[in-house]
């Protein structure tokens, strides 16, 4: 491993000597000049972990030498040592105002020498270390700024994706907002921040992108489905995650759609997940989805209306849903009702009649009813 450079500026060839056998001897690589001129010229050349410099020097004194190095954008956070017979306050106190990290007293102890330079050598290597770091969110930032249109442009895009992707089911035109209003109620009425709230609302509807990659015929098929081609179908979670975060979209919604299909009793997919280790975004995505195919007719459900609606939703609580969620929506479905008021009601929606108990029972076996 390679030592740190101390960059070694005396004019005195003894006492540069014996400070570069100091500096050697507390782990650092010694590179000596004789005046502040070929200090400052070397450190054009090369990046020292730490100046090590005298104050009376021929051609560049030390104080000049140290001003311009705080005066240089580049060298201004370089740690600076300056080894002096100088040791009267003024002196020390006007070191100090010039931007000297540390000062000692000549002639120099090895072992102070040796303290002194581990942590000013440790400091600009935190420094450096901060400036990456700052540079790295600024060019992040700069990278955001550029994406910024351009993300709103795809968001658009997506979301038409989206809805040419679930036009399988005639009765879908409004279930994009009616996902997007029951998500805002439930995100409040759980205790969600507003900024969780309006996002949750945003990114509802793009659960279910993730189909844009399932073969069309495998969403329209209103029949059982092989192992395998369920399997097929449960990617669309893992793709839907991909793609939103490709997009640059926030992780609440790569979370609503990689993790909407996990289940409260850990037997979803992709990651078989369990209670709230779900992200909260997609338990309350999961259950207000769970509601809607309840209370609207889709092209391979039938209506339920209430009370079966709360009958499937308590069956569905501790195990495909979080519980407390479930018993948010219930306590409001007057809430609910209301918003729904917006929507347009499917003319052809059936009602569901206590003589199809068992058509509910059998679309819901398993405990899911999607």
């Amino acid at each position: 491993m390679s030592r740190p450079l101390a960059l070694i500026a005396e004019d005195d060839l003894v006492a540069r000597g014996r400070i570069c056998g100091l500096v050697h001897a507390a782990g650092l690589q010694p590179l000596a000049v004789g005046d502040g001129q070929a200090a400052w010229r070397q450190l054009g050349a090369s990046r020292p972990a730490v100046l090590i410099t005298d104050l009376q020097m021929p051609r560049l004194s030390g104080r000049a030498l140290v001003r311009r190095v705080r005066a240089d954008a580049a060298l201004a956070e370089l740690p600076i040592l300056v080894v002096t017979s100088e040791t009267s306050p003024a002196a020390r106190i006007e070191l100090l105002e010039m931007g000297v990290d540390d000062y000692l007293s000549k002639p120099v102890d090895a072992d102070e020498l040796r303290v002194r330079l581990k942590g000013l050598v440790r400091r600009g290597r935190l420094v450096l270390e901060l400036q990456e770091v700052r540079a790295e969110r600024d060019e992040a930032w700069r990278r955001l700024q550029r994406k910024k249109a351009e993300l709103e442009r795809l968001t658009f895009g997506l979301l038409n994706a989206l809805e040419r992707a679930n036009t399988v089911f005639a009765s879908d035109r409004t279930r994009f907002d009616r996902l997007a209003s029951y998500a805002r109620l439930l995100g409040r009425l759980s205790g969600c921040d507003e900024l969780l709230v309006e996002q949750l609302g945003a990114y509802a509807g793009l659960h279910d992108v993730g189909n844009v990659g399932i073969r069309p015929e495998l969403l329209r098929r209103p029949g059982e489905l092989t192992d395998e081609e369920r399997l097929e179908l449960q990617d669309h979670t893992l793709i839907g995650g991909e793609f939103l975060n490709a997009v640059g979209l926030p992780r609440v919604a790569v979370n609503i759609a990689r993790a909407h299909h996990e289940r409260w009793d850990g037997q979803g997919y992709p990651h078989r997940l369990t209670g709230e280790d779900i992200p909260l975004e997609a338990r309350i995505v999961a259950a207000v989805d769970a509601f809607d195919h309840l209370r609207w007719r889709r092209s391979h459900k039938p209506s339920f209306r209430d009370p079966y609606v709360g009958v499937v939703m308590n069956q569905l609580s501790g195990q495909q849903l979080d519980p407390a969620l479930v018993a948010l929506l219930l306590e409001n479905q007057d809430e609910i009702d209301r918003l729904e008021g917006r929507f347009v009601v499917d003319p052809d929606g059936e009602e569901f009649e206590a003589a199809d108990w068992a058509a509910l029972e059998a679309a819901t076996e398993g405990g899911s009813p999607t």
